[in-house]
């Protein structure tokens, strides 16, 4: 994990939190590494979170529409 990276994701998730009162949690991991939905869901667990909405926000596309 590079803190460097989880520095803005971890900003925001307390802006949601002090503006909302909302739980939010910012994790980042290596999307290309093995299973990561698994080390993604163990650490939810570990962590004794109930998700209901995960973002993924890898890369940068310009070619269509998201949705």
């Amino acid at each position: 994990m590079d803190a460097r990276r989880k520095e803005r994701p971890e900003a925001l998730a307390e802006e949601l939190r002090g503006r909302y009162g909302v739980q939010v949690h910012a994790s980042t991991m290596d999307l290309a590494a093995e299973s990561p939905g698994q080390a993604l869901a163990e650490q939810m667990e570990r962590l004794g979170l109930h998700v209901t909405s995960v973002i993924n926000n890898a890369g940068f596309a310009t070619f269509g529409p998201f949705q």
